[in-house]
């Protein structure tokens, strides 16, 4: 058959079945007659528009236009039903054709509840889509960073945040009952936390002034808890303790932090005090940010890291190396991230870096990890502190996320665990761009007490091994020990322990490095190795004892009486320009 007499049986067919649908729709149903999907819902639609009409002409007219929009498609598209079905297209005309008008109500009924029935369908199936991917309900922490954002969003304007920030001074001025004080300091924390740019108006708006009068005068421990913590977010530092600034840095290493705990240990020996009461400012990074997170914010004794590094050896690094292997390979990490952090969580709970300044013995602190994802690497820096407001650090840092997360960023040593992903930056290792911190740690006390002097910088290290040139031979090394060997040539820690050790002042650095008798993995697990480790770190203490005995006495010495004087005249300075 020609494509000529197909086009002209095919337009007869499209007239009689529209002319057909207008003279009878009650029976041009789905359900009656097996046609074309699209051709039955454009007539449809052809039907709806032409009974509104009075003209016969007009809707004959509407029809044709209607059912020509389809002329493309009707003879490749036919529905599976068509295709199914026992009765001929023709049909249609002559069954159609004697039927009366009357059944255009019940067409158009029906039209109408199918079409509803579908809506609500689509809007149930919405509906479920929309529910199956947000997950579960939210939770109350959850709800509440969505209403900060909402505030947030709404105090767009600077004017909108000054504004609120002089309505909370006067709020925290007016409160009387330390319930309702404590509750106007809370505000006022989140309210520096969201608006950091906000410091510079608070503190000329006499902020400053009106904490460190309720610092004084008040006697209720949440109350001075609180102000403690607003003080710190503000950018108010407390002069230091001692005669100058007291420095304590810490090195990674893994589980050769046990050499670490072991100096540590022998500092307090020798001055009487804990290691939170002997410094100012104190860093960390990889094994010694878990170190610092655990006698600092937490203020738990040497004994905790002791047990924490026991458990580590027994749970996170037991691995068969094929499994090890498989997950290096997939998830760039040889161990099971997901317990370590486990355990952090556990350990360090919901507590937030800021809220450690909130006890008057905890010191400075910084924990430091490395960006990845940038151009370069860059270093990040941790804080339970801010800065002054007219002080700039070398190194971005925040000091709202959780003790745990900064662990998590700082030890996530390259090759052993997985990065970590913070606030759309990637955290890896400290190590791998500063191993040694003291150089960090020396720049952020100089910005955090500018006029006081450095009066003890402590240096230590997880040890180091120098082979004899005989053990330095050529083996073929499997890959695991070959990565683990690049990973341990990048922590090299000497460089800035020699530099430091030439700019300050003698008797005020202090490195304790102690010398291994063989080599140790970030890793090493097997009993009789974590033995020899503090084997060597007894061995490195009795050789240096002089040494520990001078940084002890450096490290105690008072505060003179002057200092003290002036500290005193400084607050009180600052109290009385309210």
């Amino acid at each position: 058959m020609s494509g000529a007499l197909r086009f002209v049986r095919l337009k007869r067919l499209q007239r009689s079945f529209v002319g057909s649908l207008l003279m009878n729709p009650s029976r041009m149903t789905m359900s009656t007659v097996k046609i074309p999907r699209k051709l039955y819902e454009s007539a449809l639609q052809a039907w709806s528009t032409l009974v509104e009409g009075t003209n016969n002409q007009w809707r004959r007219v509407l029809a044709r236009d209607q059912v020509s929009r389809l002329q493309p498609r009707l003879g490749v598209q036919q529905d599976s039903e068509t295709e199914k079905s026992s009765r001929p297209l023709e049909g249609i005309t002559s069954e159609a054709g004697q039927a009366d008008t009357r059944g255009h109500d019940v067409l158009r009924d029906n039209v109408l509840e199918r079409a509803f029935r579908e809506e609500q369908q689509q809007a149930a199936a919405s509906k479920a889509a929309q529910s199956s991917a947000k997950g579960p309900r939210p939770t109350v922490k959850e709800i509440t960073k969505e209403l900060r954002q909402a505030e947030q969003n709404r105090l767009r304007s600077v004017d909108d945040i000054d504004a609120r920030s002089r309505h909370l001074i006067r709020e925290i001025q007016g409160a009387d009952l330390p319930c309702a004080l404590a509750k106007r300091l809370e505000e006022f924390s989140e309210h520096i936390l969201l608006y950091p740019n906000s410091r510079a108006t608070l503190i000329n708006d006499k902020a400053l002034s009106v904490l460190l009068k309720i610092r004084r005068k008040s006697h209720d421990e949440n109350v001075l808890g609180l102000t403690r913590e607003c003080l710190s977010l503000l950018g108010y530092v407390q002069p230091p303790n001692s005669a100058g600034v007291r420095i304590l840095s810490i090195d990674g290493g893994g589980v050769r932090g046990l050499l670490v705990i072991e100096v540590l240990r022998q500092l307090e020996k020798c001055t009487g005090k804990k290691i939170s009461e002997l410094f100012d400012y104190v860093v960390g990074v990889s094994t010694g940010a878990i170190l610092v997170g655990i006698l600092t914010t937490l203020q738990k004794d040497l004994d905790v890291c002791d047990d924490l590094y026991r458990n580590m050896s027994s749970t996170v690094f037991q691995q068969s190396s094929w499994w090890g292997t498989g997950k290096l390979v997939w998830n760039h990490a040889y161990y099971d991230t997901s317990q370590w952090q486990d355990i952090l969580k556990q350990l360090y709970g919901d507590v937030r870096l800021y809220h450690s300044s909130r006890n008057e013995n905890v010191p400075k602190v910084g924990i430091l990890s490395a960006v990845v994802n940038k151009q370069q690497l860059v270093p990040f820096l941790f804080r339970n502190y801010q800065l002054p407001p007219k002080e700039e650090s070398f190194y971005a840092g925040s000091c709202s996320p959780h003790v745990w997360q900064a662990v998590r960023a700082s030890s996530s040593a390259p090759f052993y665990f997985e990065e970590f992903d913070f606030n759309g930056d990637v955290h890896q290792d400290g190590g791998i761009i500063q191993n040694n911190p003291t150089a960090a740690a020396i720049h952020e006390s100089r910005l955090l007490w500018p006029d006081e002097e450095i009066q003890c910088v402590v240096s230590i290290g997880s040890g180091r091994y120098i082979p004899e040139e005989a053990e330095i031979v050529a083996k073929s090394t499997s890959l695991k020990t070959k990565i683990m060997k690049i990973v341990d040539s990048a922590t090299d820690t000497e460089a800035v322990h020699t530099l430091c050790n030439d700019l300050l002042k003698p008797g005020t650095y202090y490195r304790f490095n102690p010398y291994l008798s063989e080599p140790f993995t970030l890793d090493e697990t097997r009993p009789e190795k974590m033995d020899r480790l503090r084997l060597d770190a007894q061995m490195y203490l009795r050789r240096n004892d002089r040494k520990f005995v001078h940084a002890a006495d450096r490290l105690v010495q008072p505060r003179s009486l002057a200092q003290k004087c002036r500290d005193l005249l400084k607050d009180n300075i600052q109290e009385r320009l309210v």
